[in-house]
């Protein structure tokens, strides 16, 4: 009912927020615009217009006692999430409605960055058959247009059951890893330009340029003053020329008063 932060590194965390409705994907298109477009924060109510008023009240006010101070964040990428169990109620039922307001909330404007689209995530395939979980991965697959083996992630621990140590499984373990993987590089490549970064590149190529200025100085100052020596020491070292004479008497011949 709330957005839940989970901050894996200092440096990224991942929400977790309320399941969408099946029937009003309006409503859910909407959520996901202001999130999109606003950001998200720890603890903020996941409020529909179709919940009744003693929902939202107790939402609300929980959300208010609960929601300072903490920071208001951009989402980068988003990790699509299905209900395994779900959707396999779904397709036997024949229930195409939902199905399409599924693909239509997928497929979202807001939910892709470029030509990224959501990785897919589905859950709870421990409670099916293990052919019925491949025929669902492989539904998925092409329903949202995308690779099953490479964007559709069977991760059966994402459940609400406590995973006791003895539940946890290599396969599943690599797959998680697998999905943040890749949810991270492409969020990565989402990422603005730090200004600061920016700046201190400019600054760097500032005090380059000065500090080669200042060296291109001294080397022409030296440079002159090396031609200064070799030409005094042409001067008194041997007997100038009518032309460095003329010069020299240019130089020394004093302007006449008038009278």
């Amino acid at each position: 009912m709330f957005l839940q932060e989970y901050l894996l590194h200092k440096h990224f965390c991942v929400f977790d927020s309320r399941g969408f409705s099946n029937i009003n994907v309006l409503e859910d298109l909407n959520i996901v615009k202001n999130w999109m477009s606003n950001g998200v924060c720890h603890g903020e109510p996941v409020c529909r217009p179709s919940d009744d008023m003693k929902i939202r009240e107790d939402l609300e006010g929980r959300g208010r006692q609960g929601n300072s101070g903490y920071t208001l964040r951009k989402v980068n990428f988003v990790i699509f999430v299905v209900n395994a169990c779900k959707l396999q109620q779904m397709r036997e039922q024949h229930d195409v409605a939902a199905l399409e307001n599924l693909v239509l909330l997928y497929r979202c404007p807001y939910l892709t960055f470029m030509d990224d689209v959501p990785v897919v995530v589905m859950t709870h395939g421990d409670k099916l058959d293990p052919h019925e979980c491949i025929l669902a991965r492989i539904f998925l697959g092409k329903l949202f247009g995308v690779s099953p083996v490479d964007q559709v992630f069977d991760i059966p621990c994402f459940t609400e059951r406590t995973v006791h140590p003895e539940d946890v499984h290599a396969a599943n373990d690599l797959a998680l890893l697998k999905m943040l993987q890749l949810s991270l590089e492409q969020a990565d490549t989402n990422l603005p330009c730090k200004e600061k970064f920016t700046y201190s590149i400019r600054g760097v190529l500032k005090s380059t340029s000065v500090q080669l200025g200042i060296w291109q100085l001294l080397y022409f100052v030296i440079l002159f003053c090396l031609l200064f020596e070799i030409i005094i020491t042409i001067i008194h070292s041997s007997k100038p020329t009518p032309w460095f004479r003329n010069i020299f008497k240019y130089a020394h011949k004093k302007p006449k008063r008038g009278h």
